[in-house]
């Protein structure tokens, strides 16, 4: 169990904990290797927050593995989900008090062994040594929790990913800093030019300075809003889809400003000082449950979120390594055509046809590919998209950039010509109405609170319905997936590493000589991932390999 004092995210103490004897080690003992040893073994070895503990040990030693991980805090972070009110912290002690009568709190000096690897002394220490021998405890509850909820496939996922997730975070990601210098200087020149052009373009409702600057700072959008509409632009409020209705040059120049700045109010600052010099490569922190659908996030930077382009394009590998990016092939449609039971979406899966392809032929009864009426598939594309992601006719109407009428015809096209989709989807909303909750195939549950008596609550339930059971879905295949291919590099000796997931697609290092079996093994595992989940529909993934991200 590693913990955190309570003012610093600095590991405090490991303790290593039986129902009989208690051992504790400091983090910076040099004898922290056994630790390591102690766990090579077919026992169940007990966690609170395995992800801080295992990304704190790889860093130390670059490679172990656990085979049987159970972690406290991932289990309560599950049973937990969407209930309102709860805070998670570095502590065990909440979950202590929350579970455990008040009896189990009484402790004597001889509970605590003095045959400790290195015995703490002080306050703080004594209470969270108190505190953790109670874990085989909260435990073995907190299990049978997670059976009686019928949690616990979700649970053994979240935990077979945790070491994959940590070393991924540890491994951190090859990055070109000399290229970073280039794309930022680019930009700021381009920001230079963007304001320029935009004074330009307002020069006769601003004023100059003594020296004939112009007094306006165009960072700020109450003060461009009121230019505009000097101008005789009409709009109510700085957006992007605000700025992209009005045909005008200003509107226009404003919206490649604003993204801009954007960049260097968040990307850029986030992975200056992320990159380490000495390493040549940027660490970005994963939460392993960063969103209620059971999604992975990143932060400190965001590197889910980096746009693509000459930012993305940073993150590069020189010879004799490669970068190979894997990802899923409509696995959220894969999902659905799983989850609703529909055959002839089943079918094309089945015979590995293109979908969105198919599905467009069957809609507009014309022969349809990525390259005969590519933009008829661009229109099924944008369908299964609303479908997946509880999207509405005016939505839908607004992407397409055609009538609602026109959209409300697909939407009634596409239904009936796949009725259980439409089946599924809206009983799916109607029983998370009924039951306050969510589910993935997995058994992962997002527990809904409030009454949900008018309209608007309603239709926020039946859109996050249609959303959540696919993603979360989603997000299980993904995490087993991780774990699969952690494992199996390590048994196989691979020099190769995770170093990047988003959503449905995996980035790996590798060195060329290894490529090809690294390759492999990653398809194996991924593959293995999605049947373990999707029994009725095939499963496909798409490989790339290069030397940058996305290329």
């Amino acid at each position: 169990l590693l913990f955190y004092s309570y003012k610093t995210e600095h590991p405090l103490c490991f303790l290593i904990s039986t129902f009989t004897s208690h051992f504790f080690i400091h983090s910076d003992n040099q004898q922290i290797h056994r630790i390591i040893e102690l766990w090579n073994s077919d026992k169940i070895i007990v966690f609170f927050n395995a992800h801080n503990t295992f990304t704190y040990l790889f860093k130390q030693h670059k490679s172990f593995y656990i085979q049987n991980v159970s972690d406290i805090l991932l289990a309560e972070m599950l049973l937990n989900n969407g209930k309102e009110n709860i805070e998670y912290s570095f502590s065990i002690s909440p979950i202590a008090r929350k579970y455990l009568d008040k009896k189990d709190w009484i402790f004597k000096d001889n509970h605590i062994k003095s045959e400790a690897l290195f015995f703490c002394h002080s306050e703080l220490e004594r209470e969270i040594c108190i505190h953790a021998v109670m874990a085989p405890s909260i435990h073995t509850y907190i299990l049978s929790l997670l059976s009686k909820q019928k949690m616990f496939s979700c649970y053994a996922v979240e935990c077979f990913a945790a070491q994959a997730i940590a070393k991924m975070e540890s491994n951190g990601i090859p990055f070109s800093y000399h290229d970073f210098q280039k794309v930022m200087s680019a930009k700021k020149e381009l920001s230079l030019s963007l304001e320029q052009r935009l004074s330009e373009q307002a020069k006769y409702f601003i004023s100059n300075d003594l020296f004939g600057n112009p007094v306006i700072s165009w960072d700020d959008e109450k003060q461009a809003l009121n230019i505009f509409h000097k101008m005789g632009v009409s709009i109510d409020h700085i957006t992007k889809e605000s700025l992209s209705e009005v045909n005008h040059p200003i509107t226009q120049y404003y919206d490649e400003y604003r993204d801009l700045r954007h960049l260097f109010s968040t990307f850029i600052p986030a992975l200056e000082s992320a990159y380490h010099f000495d390493t040549k490569r940027i660490y970005t922190h994963f939460s392993p449950i960063g969103a209620s659908s059971g999604r992975m996030a990143s932060s400190k930077p965001n590197l889910q979120n980096i746009p693509a382009g000459d930012l993305k394009a940073c993150i590069r590998i020189e010879d004799p390594y490669q970068l190979i990016t894997i990802d899923y092939s409509n696995c959220e449609l894969r999902i659905l055509a799983q989850m609703s039971g529909e055959t002839k979406l089943i079918e094309i899966f089945q015979k590995k046809l293109d979908c969105h392809s198919m599905v467009a032929s069957m809609l507009f009864q014309k022969h349809v590919s990525k390259t005969q009426n590519p933009e008829l598939r661009k229109h099924s594309k944008a369908l299964h998209f609303g479908l997946i992601y509880g999207m509405g006719t005016a939505s839908l109407a607004q992407s397409l950039k055609i009538s609602y009428d026109k959209a409300e015809d697909l939407f009634e096209k596409y239904f009936a010509m796949f009725p259980k989709v439409k089946k599924y989807l809206d009983s799916v909303g109607h029983q998370a109405l009924k039951t306050k909750q969510l589910r993935t195939l997995s058994g992962r549950t997002l527990f809904l609170h409030g009454e949900y008596l008018d309209y608007q609550a309603k239709s926020s339930v039946m859109r996050l319905s249609k959303n959540l059971p696919i993603q979360g879905t989603s997000a299980d295949i993904m995490k087993l997936a991780l774990g699969k291919i952690h494992h199996t590099y390590y048994h196989h000796n691979m020099k190769s590493l995770l170093i990047h997931s988003v959503h449905d697609e995996i980035v790996i290092e590798s060195p060329i000589d290894e490529v090809e079996k690294a390759c492999a093994l990653a398809k194996d595992a991924m593959i293995s991932a999605g049947k373990a989940f999707l029994s009725d529909v095939s499963i496909e993934v798409d490989v790339h390999i290069g030397y940058e991200w996305g290329k």
